[in-house]
């Protein structure tokens, strides 16, 4: 996916029916969370988890950094 593509994507998300998100992950969670997993997320993943957290949508879930 081109980076325009996941742009349109994420302003698209919140329009679609049954739309749920966790809310944005702070820096410093997001950190931690590549801390422990022993990796560092792409600059994709990592807008994702900041606006997002995780989100479900139509019944598909797309699982991130969730409490």
């Amino acid at each position: 996916m081109s980076y325009q593509d996941f742009e349109r994507a994420m302003a698209l998300a919140p329009s679609c029916e049954y739309f749920t998100t966790a809310g944005g992950r702070t820096l410093e969670q997001i950190r931690k969370a590549e801390e422990m997993l022993g990796i560092t997320f792409s600059p994709q993943l990592l807008e994702f988890y900041k606006k997002f957290g995780y989100l479900s949508f139509f019944g598909n879930e797309i699982f991130g950094i969730d409490p």
